[in-house]
């Protein structure tokens, strides 16, 4: 009788892991194809799927510690991607479920990013910006440098954005470079390259849908020719084909690349310097911590004891730009101008006003 029960008692751990993978996989399968409803469903039963695993490991003090280990795992991803009770999914979830379901297909980001506009994100309704910026795109040229304000995000691009657009005194915190593609009946394919978590190829619309409404364009006062756009966007896409990574270090090189020092590198690579406006490290501090300063010691909405408390908040081990500096010992910060923002490589004496709406 009891081997009996003990048999049951596993096939119904078994049970319970499999729904969790197959539900999983159905999951991964709703966000390529973008479907909604669908996703909430299976929230809903992942949400199920949660409690049954939680109640089972409570109850059930004789698991197995290998089955015990899985169970406590599954959990874990569930109870992540179940955030705060709301039936919505975020970016950094897919990673969870990709896990669960035991898959290795990476998804874009794009797909996440159009799914968390659906749920109500806040984020620019794709349709209302193809609708507004139809005739914008007409204007639009391959090599024009593009800019719009991600504060709204929940993550560490929000808050990097933040960063951005606190010390440099402008409403603009993440760029790219357009490339206008002619199709053979004349119509114009518009994209954005840009530095997310790696340099990726994005449909203008996607990308403007990624901010809160505020966008500029701005181009190079005197005209780039035919083969300098082309060494750009060459130089730009070659970046995208290699995945190349997204730039925590903000590091001199193309090994890893931020969005502003994406657009800076493609330019000089058609040799031209749009600005000389650069930051050391110890400038970029100094300018965290003064924001910090005049704001109270606050940033990202959380009060701090102090500015450089605030300041290692975006700087340092704690941070989630150059992780490898020492803040305790300030003055041994690099004094060498490398960093270039988002509002430099955008608004210089080098560049004209194409469009602008920041407010």
């Amino acid at each position: 009788m009891k081997a009996a029960l003990n048999i049951k008692k596993e096939e119904s751990i078994k049970e319970l892991t499999a729904a969790v993978k197959a539900n999983s996989i159905l999951m991964l399968k709703a966000v390529r194809e973008m479907d909604i409803d669908n996703i909430k469903t299976l929230l809903k039963q992942l949400r199920r799927l949660e409690r049954n695993i939680y109640r089972r490991l409570k109850r059930d003090k004789n698991i197995d510690p290998v089955t015990k280990s899985m169970l406590m795992k599954q959990l874990s991803e569930l109870q992540a991607i179940y955030h705060k009770d709301k039936e919505e999914l975020k970016v950094g979830h897919v990673s969870r479920l990709r896990v669960l379901a035991g898959e290795e297909e990476v998804i874009s980001e794009e797909i996440i990013r159009e799914i968390e506009k659906k749920q109500g994100s806040g984020i620019v309704p794709i349709k209302e910006i193809k609708k507004k910026f139809k005739r914008l795109s007409d204007l639009f040229e391959s090599g024009d440098i593009i800019g719009i304000s991600r504060t709204w995000m929940k993550n560490d691009f929000g808050r990097a954005a933040e960063v951005f657009e606190l010390t440099t005194g402008a409403r603009i915190s993440h760029v790219g470079i357009i490339e206008v593609k002619r199709k053979w009946y004349g119509a114009r394919n518009v994209v954005v390259i840009e530095a997310a978590d790696n340099v990726v190829v994005t449909p203008v619309e996607e990308f403007i849908s990624t901010g809160n409404g505020r966008i500029a364009v701005y181009r190079y006062k005197k005209g780039l020719t035919p083969e300098q756009q082309k060494m750009i966007i060459n130089s730009s896409l070659s970046w995208a084909k290699k995945s190349v990574h997204y730039d925590y270090d903000i590091s001199p090189g193309i090994e890893e690349l931020y969005c502003s020092e994406l657009v800076d590198e493609a330019y000089k690579a058609a040799g031209i310097k749009l600005t000389n406006n650069y930051l050391s490290v110890r400038g970029f501090y100094d300018r965290v911590k003064n924001v910090c300063n005049k704001g109270g010691w606050k940033l990202f909405g959380h009060s701090f004891n102090s500015a450089q408390e605030a300041a290692g908040r975006v700087l340092g081990p704690n941070g989630f730009y150059l992780k490898r500096l020492d803040l305790s010992k300030v003055n041994q910060l690099p004094t060498v101008k490398s960093i270039i923002s988002p509002a430099a490589i955008m608004f210089n004496s080098k560049t004209k006003k194409v469009f602008n709406n920041l407010t």
